[in-house]
């Protein structure tokens, strides 16, 4: 998952050097999509507590953080 995250997102960093030596580099229709679009990345490990509402509230601040990430 965080591959696919790597090659899509847009970032101030730029990521190409990790797909150069790949397959996907050789074909210029993906190479052209690598760092364009925003990449929404989280997981529901940081979500397992005892109650709903805990729960519901911890996925809402991944959202955010999220969302925050791609203010731009």
């Amino acid at each position: 998952m965080s591959m696919l995250r790597y090659f899509f997102e847009k970032n101030k960093e730029d990521n190409s050097h990790l797909f150069s030596s790949l397959k996907i580099w050789e074909h210029e229709s993906y190479r052209s999509l690598q760092g364009q679009f925003p990449v929404i990345f989280f997981s529901l490990k940081d979500v397992g507590f005892d109650s709903w509402e805990k729960s519901y509230q911890a996925l809402q601040g991944l959202i955010a953080r999220e969302f925050e990430r791609h203010r731009f």
